[in-house]
């Protein structure tokens, strides 16, 4: 249990806070995910991935801050309930928060909660389809419950977003394989 939080809050924690002069760039989020989806190589595809879930992790409003802030914290002391409850308050009070519900569907899927993942990473591709942490969550939670097929189009739209995602050529291409009935 203690590597599973040591590992849901790298994974958490691994996300830049926004800076300071994101909010003044010019540069909507759709656009950096239309320069996503076009990016040359994987330090280019790193930084406009980066740059993008800065965007996405700028909170709404102060108490949405305290609340992520404080569910961060949460994770650090090893107490998942505690922060569960936090990003429930979140998606609660700042419905159209996507990193509210992504973060809370990361805790989920790390507690084993695969369906309550699932309904919480529908909520982020209902706000922004093109989410690559969702995708990402979604492929993997897809092949944990032995979907491959589905595993395998989500891992598609994945990349047709985010080119060079970790691990997703690699996962796409195995699944490719797999379902051809070819040895891995």
């Amino acid at each position: 249990m203690r590597f599973l939080f040591a590992l849901l809050l790298t994974l958490c924690l691994a996300l830049p806070a926004a800076g300071p002069g994101l909010a003044d760039d010019p540069r909507p989020v759709d656009l950096l995910l239309d320069r996503l989806a076009e990016a040359d190589g994987p330090t280019e595809a790193t930084t406009l991935a980066e740059e993008i879930v800065a965007a996405w992790m700028e909170p709404q409003s102060p108490t949405i801050r305290l609340l992520m802030s404080r569910a961060g914290q949460a994770l650090r002391n090893e107490d998942a309930a505690l922060a569960l409850d936090l990003l429930d308050q979140v998606v609660v009070l700042a419905p159209d928060y996507i990193e509210g519900w992504n973060k809370r569907a990361t805790l989920q899927f790390f507690l084993g909660n695969f369906g309550a993942s699932l309904g919480d990473i529908e909520h982020v591709l209902v706000l922004e389809p093109r989410h690559f942490g969702a995708l990402t969550g979604l492929a993997t939670i897809l092949e944990r419950l032995d979907r491959p097929e589905a595993a395998l189009e989500v891992y598609e739209r994945l990349l047709a977003v985010h080119p060079f995602a970790p691990g997703a050529l690699e996962r796409r291409d195995a699944l490719r394989q797999s379902l051809s009935g070819q040895p891995i």
